[in-house]
């Protein structure tokens, strides 16, 4: 059989249930399915309070779980749903850099706005955030980059080419 929630397409586990497995355990723990909420989107182990906030969120708003506010749908990635922009970012920076938004922003007004080698304003990537450059032996960040520029840094670094070599090639 097939769940009884709107929009659902799992299949119940037995004849006798009406629900599937993921609206079964939302029912259990918190007696209500939340059917308005998609499955896997960032709502595992939410409590009952944040599940409302997202329900009562207008049209064309979403509730951020980490800044606990309401925002613009369109300052939200389409994939995380549980995070604005920025609150992701944020996570991402501490994550991968052990920095957050602030340093950030101080190292980006350091360099006036742009990458800190060829001087573009152009990030060259979607999100529009330079890239955090990086010595990945000892993890010391080197400054802001543009994703042309971090990718070449990168691979020059990866392959260990002198400087010297590669001024050599581009000269000929």
């Amino acid at each position: 059989m097939k769940c009884k929630v709107r929009d659902c397409s799992r299949k119940t586990k037995s004849l006798m249930d009406s629900l599937c497995s993921v609206h079964y355990k939302r029912w259990r723990q918190h007696g209500m399915v939340f059917a308005d909420i998609p499955i896997g989107s960032c709502n595992h182990g939410l409590s009952l309070i944040v599940r409302r906030k997202i329900l009562q969120a207008k049209p064309g708003y979403k509730y951020c779980q980490h800044c606990k506010r309401y925002k613009k749908a369109e300052k939200f990635y389409e994939i995380k749903l549980c995070m604005c922009k920025l609150c992701y970012k944020d996570a991402e920076l501490k994550r991968r850099h052990g920095i957050n938004n602030k340093i950030y922003n101080q190292l980006l007004k350091k360099q006036k706005g742009k990458c800190a080698l060829c001087g573009t304003k152009d990030t060259g990537s979607k999100n529009n955030f330079f890239d955090v450059d990086h010595n990945h032996q000892t993890n010391k960040i080197r400054g802001l980059l543009c994703t042309v520029c971090n990718t070449a840094v990168g691979k020059i670094e990866k392959r260990k080419i002198s400087i010297i070599r590669l001024t050599k090639y581009l000269k000929r």
